[in-house]
């Protein structure tokens, strides 16, 4: 319970064609993802998830123009709501703003002012210039409303009944992970995880215990290994293992007339020998 983090809302559709409508309840559109981390020290990579604006909302946004080039106005001065920063309050060019102070010291402050970033209004009071180059998208919260289901005509679509889109496992793995950490995957279905993990240059490891969506997952990162071949791009080779007439006899004739403690001992060694053999590939 207590690595619990965030729940997420991924609005999935917003097409009511194909519900299950019935009139005593509202259609579910939404999944919900659950954000939990081991520890304090969780990766979070919030700013390499950021929602790139489009031409024309940066248009609308940085229509303000300069010798420097295209900016818009920005806060210099604190809010009043964070209270009173008495070292951050000090007079500059014939302004001392309120008890809240600057958001910058004065060095940093002269350094704005320097590069041509501080602007001033009618009435005297500054603003900074934020600049469009300097511009790194929206920040994404725990609503989720731009990523849809994989459309019908997509290079991606398998035709797999829970194929989760691309887009959606990229903004997971993107925020959760750093290139070249291990992400892992138990119920990896059409194998969009090892995908895009592969994708983003991450180890992956992932299991299913239907045969079609391990069939489907080696055929899907076959495709992706091919790809990146043929963009001069780098891949990993990976294995296939399967617990099934192979690695599963040790399990059922483990410790032949073997029972209780013993038995278990002897599990337990199974089960770690299993570990170890999924695991030696990961080795660094």
């Amino acid at each position: 319970r207590d690595n619990f983090r965030t729940d997420i809302t991924w609005v999935r559709s917003t097409n009511p064609k194909g519900s299950q409508h019935k009139s005593n309840r509202y259609d579910v559109f939404t999944d919900t993802i659950l954000f939990c981390g081991k520890s304090d020290a969780t990766t979070l990579n919030l700013d390499s998830i950021r929602v790139q604006l489009s031409e024309e909302e940066l248009k609308s946004k940085y229509y303000r123009e300069d010798e420097k080039g295209r900016y818009y106005d920005g806060p210099i001065v604190s809010s009043m709501s964070m209270g009173p920063r008495p070292t951050l309050v000090y007079e500059y060019k014939g302004y001392t703003p309120p008890a809240s102070g600057w958001r910058v010291t004065k060095s940093n402050l002269e350094e704005i002012d320097r590069n041509g970033d501080l602007g001033w209004t009618s009435n005297g009071k500054p603003f900074r210039k934020l600049r469009i180059e300097d511009e790194k998208g929206q920040p994404v919260g725990s609503f989720w409303n731009d990523i849809s289901l994989i459309n019908s005509q997509a290079a991606e679509r398998l035709a797999y009944p829970t194929q989760k889109p691309e887009a959606l496992l990229e903004r997971v793995i993107k925020a959760s992970s750093n290139e070249g950490d291990l992400v892992a995957d138990f119920f990896c279905g059409s194998g969009t995880t090892a995908a895009v993990a592969e994708k983003l240059g991450r180890k992956w490891i992932c299991t299913d215990l239907g045969k079609f969506a391990i069939h489907t997952t080696r055929k899907r990162l076959i495709q992706v290994q091919r790809d990146r071949q043929e963009a001069g791009q780098p891949f990993h080779a990976f294995e296939v293992l399967n617990l099934g007439r192979y690695e599963r006899q040790a399990y059922l004739n483990v410790g032949g007339r073997l029972s209780g403690k013993h038995k278990e001992q002897a599990l337990a060694q199974k089960e770690r020998e299993f570990r170890d053999l999924i695991l030696r590939a990961y080795k660094a």
